[in-house]
């Protein structure tokens, strides 16, 4: 699974290239084939929680048991949420 706060739009097509199975990201609002600017879903900080409970609980991946990988301290609410967080610089890892 692919987790980003970037559009799904890019995310999608990365996480298929990359052999995931699920990609969880920003939703904008789309009407009439246009972006209106709102945001539908926002998969940042505590929306990439929500995310990958609401993943977890339809696809039964006890969460104790997955990894999250971040480079960023605003991940840190998901990296909290699972069983295995992992910081990928020294710099994320210092910053905790």
């Amino acid at each position: 699974m692919v987790v980003s706060a970037s559009g799904e739009e890019i995310v999608a097509p990365i996480a298929r290239a990359l052999g995931a199975t699920h990609a969880m990201a920003t939703r904008m609002v789309v009407v009439d084939g246009k972006y209106t600017g709102e945001v539908a879903f926002y998969c940042y900080g505590e929306g990439k929680v929500q995310a990958i409970r609401e993943l977890a609980s339809r696809e039964g991946y006890p969460l104790e048991h997955c990894y999250a990988y971040s480079d960023s301290i605003t991940d840190l609410p998901m990296l909290e949420a699972v069983g295995h967080p992992r910081w990928s610089t020294p710099i994320a890892a210092y910053e905790d």
